[in-house]
Order: C-alpha cells, then structure tokens, then sequence
C-alpha cells in the first residue's frame, strides 16, 4: 500500500483527473486508471506510464462524455418530476404562484410595448441623428420663412434645410372623388431627401420641383384613385387649383411627431400671396440636416443671433434641436411624455416585484414542506450547487409556464390595449427583434429575482438539524418574508395614491372654471364667402331662436395662433419690462358669445368706425405684466402695428391649465378669421345643428359641414391625463390583485401551519372573533408599516409631478387616510376569508391534524 501510495499520479494529472470524474461511473473508470497508472509506474517507469495513460484518456473520452450525457438528462427528468409532483401536491399554491407571475408579465409585456413605441418616435429616419428643427430659447419652434434658405447658404455644417407648414382641413377632388382631409403639408423639395419617405413612384430629386406639384400616401391613393395609376394624374386642390401627382410614398409611420397624408411644395402658396423670404413674421418651422459628426453645440453658437441681425427687436437666442426629442420632450411647453415614459417604466417594475415578492413568498413560507427532503438527499451525499440547481429549475420550469401564459394573455389582451391607448398594435409588434430581447430580458429578470432566494434559502438546511426536528419552520425566512409583505403593500398603497391623484387632477382641469361660457357652443371653421357675407348669414342664423349668438374668430378660445416675442411688444411708459404677448383677432359679438366680463373701458363696438385700425383689448395679465396703472387710452405697439388700449377684459383661460394665463391682445382684422363659434340652447340640438348644416350648404356646397363643440375640445387638451389616468388605474387594479393572491396564499398557508393551535384555542373557550383577530393581527400590522412608509414618500413624488401643472388641486391628507383604510379593508378580507375557514373548524379535526 505504502510503495502504491508512492506511486500516485503527479498532481496535475490527479486534478485532470478530477476534473473529468464528475459522475460514479466516471469516478469507477478513473479509479481503475488509477490502478493501472500506478502498476505501471512500478514496472516500466513513470515516464512510459504516463505516455500510456495519455492514450487510455483520448480512449474513454467519448464514453466519458457519453456517461455525462446520459447522467445529465438522467437528473434533468428527475428534476422535473419532482417539479411537476410539487406542483399537483400544491395545486393551489402552485397556481397562485404562476397566476402571479403570468398577469405580472402580462403588463409589463404590454407595457413594454407602450414604452418601446414612445421611446422609438422619430427614430426610424435614415438620418435621425443630424435632424434639427430650429428653435427659439422660450420653446418656439415658429421661425422667419428667410430662416431655413439663410442657413443653408451661410453655413457649410447645414447641408440641407427645408420650411415646413401644415395645411389644415382642404378638399381633394379627382373626377367624381371628394375627399375633405386634413393631413396636408407644404415644404421644400429637400424634405422627402432629409427625411426618410419612401417614394413607390416618382423621383425624390425632383418630385417637388414644380410649384404646381403633389405627392401622395399609399393610404390616400387607394381612397382617391383606387385601382387606378395617380402619377401623371390632376387632382383638383381647393376647389380651384389643378395640381399634378409627381409621386405616391408608402404611408408615413405613425410613430413621429409630424404625421401628413399629402405633400405640397412651398412653393405654391405663393398663389396665396405669401412672401417666403421675410424676417418680419415667425409663422413657419424650419427642419435643418448636419453635416455627420458635426457638433450641434458649435452651430447653435454660430446660429444663435441670425434672427436678432435681420430683426433687432427680437432678441431671442436661436438653437437647434433634436428632431427625436420633439415628441418626448416637446420645447413648446412643459414636458409629459416623457415623464409618462418614466411613469410607465417604474409601474411595469413594480408590478413584476410585486408578482416575484408572491413567489418568493410562498416558496420560502412552505421550506419545512422541502426541509426533510434537502436533509436526505444532503445526508446520501447531494452538494449544495446540485440542490440550488434543482430549486432553481423548479423556479424556471414555473416561470417559463407563467412566462408562455403571459404572453398569451398579452396578445388577448392586445385589442383592449389599443383602445385603451389609442395606440395600433398588432401581433407582428411583439415578434420584433428588440421586443422578443425585451420580453426575454424580463423573463430572464423574473427568473434571477423570484427563483435565486428561494433556491439559496431552501439548499442551505443542515441536515442534523432537519432530521432531529430542530428545525422550525420558516423561522430563517420569517423576517425577510415580512418585509417583502410590507414592500408589496407599499407599492400597492402608493399606485392607488397616484392613480386618485391622477384623477382628481384631471377632474379638477375639466371642471375649473375658464373664466368663460364654454357650454353649448359649436365651432366649425370658416373661409372667404363666410366672412364676406357675415352680417347677412349672422342675420339668418340668428333667425332660429335656438341660436343665441355667434362670433367669428381665428381661433376658438382654447389655444393661440401666434404670439410677438419680447423684442416686439413696445408700449407708453415701458422702462425694462420684457413681455411676450399672444395676439388674437375677434369680431364685435366675441364678448357677448362667450359671456366674458371687461375690468376697465370697453369692447369693439361697430359704434365705433375706428376700432378695427386703432384699438386694442388686452387682458388683465397684460396690464400685470406691463406694470400699467391705467392702461386704456395708452399706447401699445405690437409687431409693426401701433394702437390705443380701449379696454381690458377679465382673465380668461384661452390654453390648458397646464400653462398659467399670459397676457394676450385682441384686435379686429377680418382677414385672420377662420372659425365660427355658434352659441345654441341646449334644447333640440340635433335640429339646430341640421339648420346650421343647411346654411351651410348654401355657402359651400362642395365642402361637408364639420363641426365640434367647445367643451369636448377643451377636454381633449387633457387626452394624455385622461389615457394615462385610465391605463394607470387598470394596471394598479391588477397590481392590487397580485398582492391579494399573495397574502391569500400566506394566510391559507398560515391558518394550515396553525390548526392545532386553532384547535386548542377553540377548545379552551376562544370565539372565532378572537382567533382572527389574533391570527390577523400580524398581517394588519405589516399592511400598518407599509402605509406608514409610503405615505411621506408618496407626497413628495405626486407633489413634484403636480409641480407640472399651473393649476393643481392640493394633496390631502384625507385621501392618504381613505387610500389607508381601503387597502387595509381588502388585505383584511383576504386575510379572514382563510383563517374564518380554519376557526370555524370542527376542533376534534383540528386536533387530529398532521
């Protein structure tokens, strides 16, 4: 033994192998190796010995591999028969866990699709990263029609430019074919090169060279054309203008921020009278391309006082900005795209911890169920890994059930998603390259977070300590699952505080007073012969009794046309006061119409011959902002027109209450009109709108009657919060559910573990009111902590997110308190469901319970 001890392989090769010998038969073929090497080494010498155990190793190594092969699958079916027989001795537990996880999935899935498709806006054009759209450093993204030619020629960085202007509601027609659309632009010829239109027909270099040119979508093709060849074509534009199809482009993705149907040169509005080379108006967007691997912040420095050069009273700072931020990040206003991005992004995370937290949960709450058999399998020889890999199997066997039923659900759920969103998803989104990594990504997440404690928690029992039964049970994981519990509850707590402040803030912006009259009022734009015959049709519409009133205007009064910046507001008595004035064209009845009340002088009044060339009426915000005391009577200059304040009318909401009242001038300018505001009764609507509908027709027969009322467009202006509101309610309903199949299950779990307790207490006097509120009473508490964790929380994050808005209800304490007897009501009714069952037990069979 001693000479054989002696003659043992060196140490390398003893760790080879080692290394090789992973099962017992691989250990038996490397023990007689072993042997053989060391009678070898006796008889013929190390040296050969080991030449010749060489040779005997590149022998077994296919039966070497082919045992680990065998042993491999061997234990892998093992595995999952012992899952699978969990999973029917526990059909209850084993469903709560997947049911869990599956509807956990299931939104984060879907809202990964949401987050995806914002995040991907604009980014689908072959130049994304040098397309700019000049800017204003207030957020304007209005600029001088001089602007985009200017930089094109004086800067070598600015390799293509192109104004762009949308075109509103105009009538289409080809032959027979009408078609009344709004999706129009004009632009220059570099735009379908700058940005990535696929043209189906036609010549991008020259597509747009004639004036007299247009280009339409696929979509539009079909509903103007249908089966018909359009290039070559004449399509009738504004009932007068002949305009000749150069080019069909497959129909423009929707996720941009700009979205047409039809495209028409710049060019042609010139037929209108419109100068496209003057510095004096900001009423036009100007897109710019880069050179690639230009530093946008050097252009900015080179760019930022062109517009002050040509117009010196606008001293605005000009910048470029990213065209892929313009719909996340819009520069106009405040942000809340992104924030929703944001908003989404945690909600998803949330509501998958909250579904792993169950699993983790229920997995380590039923450890003494698995302690005798990791004491045995660790007593017969089993290594800590080989249980940690059986555990963890388990856990991904589960998930990947939870995973397949989840996307299921998802592409169910699909339809319902996109109403709900007013997104058009389809199936094909979710077999998309980067949503199959992220849906991987997120199982794979599941994988690492629901099944790495429970697989280290249950692999580390000693077996001595299993196996003599001083092991108690979940006593390791008791602390841990109660903070997990309290986690949950305060995630819960806080999606419903944010789903009421989210409501109550939309509530409060629909109903807050405007300062106007905005029921009942009908609004429908207008042209030429409207406003050329405005006194006789005002006389024949208010001939119908149910018409009050009506007023012509450029726009309704829940947005502006155009704003002066503060280079352009000039007025008697200004010292360094720098204002930014909206400016706004009404006629004589838009007070009377909307029922606004003057704080100082009067309104427009044909009484009055003067009024529509030298007055103004400014609001109460512009008088503030002027720092004037007595403001009628005094001058004001706004671009190049100088007039005298005859009046100062009440603030009045004319944008979202998501922006504070700006000051704002009024003037009478017939030739800015394009809206008619229609004041009705609410009584016989649908008659009146018949009767307006036929004068209509008188003055347009070729264009339909649309129409909408004023206060459904004032709630549109809080569309995202009503979306968000809407969607973010849902997902916190379910998130509340998945909490509730967790706490149910620990409970049922909990009153099982404790029915001889149940039993004994029964028998000793104790009522069922007493037992559950004894066994309760840790849940309630942990529900208790939660709530008071969150809470500070909670307000600070809800208080910054109302930062957003100008107008903003205030938190109250009351909704934390309701929010906090709410959640505790539902976890208490999970909760007693279970424990009311066991109380109300037969003890006799309590007592004999095992």
């Amino acid at each position: 033994m001693e000479k054989y001890n002696s003659q043992q392989p060196p140490p390398w090769l003893a760790r080879l192998f080692h290394l090789i010998a992973r099962t017992d038969e691989q250990r038996t073929i490397t023990g007689d190796l072993n042997e053989i090497y060391a009678s070898l080494a006796i008889e013929k010498g190390t040296f050969f010995a080991f030449f010749w155990y060489l040779g005997q190793i590149l022998y077994a190594v296919p039966a070497i591999i082919r045992h680990s092969l065998y042993w491999r699958a061997f234990m892998f079916f093992n595995y999952l028969k012992i899952t699978i027989r969990n999973i029917q001795k526990h059909k209850a537990y084993s469903f709560i866990n997947i049911a869990g996880l599956a509807i956990g999935l299931a939104c984060c899935i879907l809202i990964l699709l949401w987050v995806q498709d914002e995040l991907s806006y604009d980014r689908f054009h072959e130049n994304a990263e040098n397309l700019y759209a000049a800017t204003f450093s207030n957020g304007s993204i209005v600029t001088p029609t001089a602007l985009g030619p200017f930089l094109k020629a004086e800067y070598p960085e600015v390799i293509q430019t192109s104004r762009f202007s949308p075109q509103g509601r105009n009538l289409l027609k080809y032959k027979e074919t009408e078609i009344y659309e709004s999706g129009g632009i004009m632009v220059d010829p570099d735009f379908v090169k700058m940005f990535t239109i696929q043209l189906m027909e036609g010549n991008p270099e020259t597509a747009l060279n004639d004036p007299n040119s247009i280009l339409l979508s696929e979509r539009f093709v079909q509903r103007l054309f249908g089966s018909r060849d359009p290039l070559g074509q004449t399509v009738i534009y504004a009932t007068r203008l002949p305009l000749k199809v150069t080019g069909v482009f497959k129909d423009y993705p929707l996720n941009s921020h700009i979205s047409f149907e039809y495209i028409l040169p710049l060019e042609l509005a010139k037929k209108w009278n419109r100068d496209l080379n003057t510095w004096e108006y900001n009423n036009i967007r100007t897109y710019v391309q880069l050179q690639a691997g230009t530093q946008v912040q050097s252009v900015d420095r080179k760019i930022s006082g062109v517009v002050e050069s040509h117009r010196p009273q606008d001293q605005r700072p000009l910048s470029l900005q990213p065209i892929t931020r313009l719909y996340l990040n819009p520069v106009e206003h405040e942000s809340t795209r992104l924030t929703y991005v944001y908003l989404f992004s945690a909600l998803a995370f949330f509501i998958l911890l909250i579904a792993c937290i169950n699993f983790i949960n229920l997995t380590t709450a039923k450890s003494s169920n698995r302690a005798k058999e990791v004491g045995i399998r660790k007593t017969v020889g089993a290594y800590r890994t080989s249980l940690i890999r059986q555990f963890f199997g388990e856990s991904l066997f589960l998930t990947l059930i939870a995973s397949l039923l989840g996307f299921g659900l998802s592409l169910l759920l699909l339809p319902w998603f996109n109403n709900l969103t007013g997104k058009a998803f389809t199936w094909e989104y979710m077999l998309k390259l980067n949503m199959l990594l992220g849906i991987l990504i997120i199982i794979l997440l599941t994988v690492a977070v629901s099944g790495s404690y429970p697989a280290l928690f249950l692999s580390r029992f000693q077996p001595v300590k299993v196996l003599t039964g001083k092991l108690k049970s979940g006593l390791k994981g008791g602390l841990f699952r109660k903070v997990l519990v309290v986690l949950q509850f305060a995630l819960s707590v806080f999606l419903i505080l944010g789903t009421l402040m989210i409501y109550q803030q939309v509530n409060f912006l629909k109903e807050r007073d405007v300062g106007y009259d905005r029921d009942n009022v009908v609004i429908f734009g207008i042209g030429g012969r409207f406003v050329q015959n405005i006194d006789r049709i005002k006389t024949e519409l208010k001939s119908n009794p149910d018409i009050l009133n009506i007023t012509l205007v450029d726009v309704a009064p829940y947005r502006w046309n155009s704003n002066a910046g503060v280079g352009d507001v000039h007025w008697e008595g200004k010292t360094d006061q720098q204002v930014k004035m909206v400016m706004t064209n009404v006629d004589y009845d838009f007070l009377a119409t909307f029922g606004l009340e003057m704080a100082q002088g009067r309104f427009f009044s044909k009484e009055h011959s003067t009024d529509p060339a030298e007055a103004y009426v400014v609001n109460q915000a512009a008088v503030r902002a002027m720092e004037m005391d007595n403001p009628v009577g005094k001058e004001l200059k706004v671009w190049d027109s100088s007039r005298r304040i005859i009046g100062v009318v009440k603030d009045y909401h004319f944008e979202s209450l998501h922006d504070p009242i700006i000051p704002m001038a009024m003037r009478v300018d017939p030739n800015w009109y394009g809206q008619a505001c229609v004041r009705i009764t609410p009584h016989r609507v649908n008659d009146t709108l018949a009767f307006i509908e036929n004068k209509w027709e008188e003055i347009y027969p070729e264009y339909p009657f649309e129409f909408r009322f004023l206060d459904e467009a004032l709630q549109n202006l809080y569309r995202d919060e009503q979306s968000i509101g809407k969607i973010v309610s849902i997902f916190t309903l379910l998130a509340l559910i998945i909490s509730c199949l967790g706490i149910f299950g620990l409970s049922s779990y909990t009153a099982e573990q404790r029915t001889k307790e149940i039993g004994i207490r029964k028998v000793l006097g104790a009522s069922v009111t007493n037992i559950v509120q004894h066994i309760s009473r840790e849940f309630i508490l942990l529900v208790l902590i939660a709530n008071v964790i969150v809470w500070p929380i909670a307000y600070f994050l809800l208080n910054k997110w109302l930062q957003a808005f100008a107008y903003r209800i205030s938190i109250s304490w009351l909704t934390f308190l309701l929010t906090g007897i709410a959640i505790l009501a539902i976890s208490l009714l999970t909760v007693s469901r279970q424990i009311i069952r066991a109380a109300t037990a037969n003890p006799v069979d309590s007592l004999r319970y095992e």
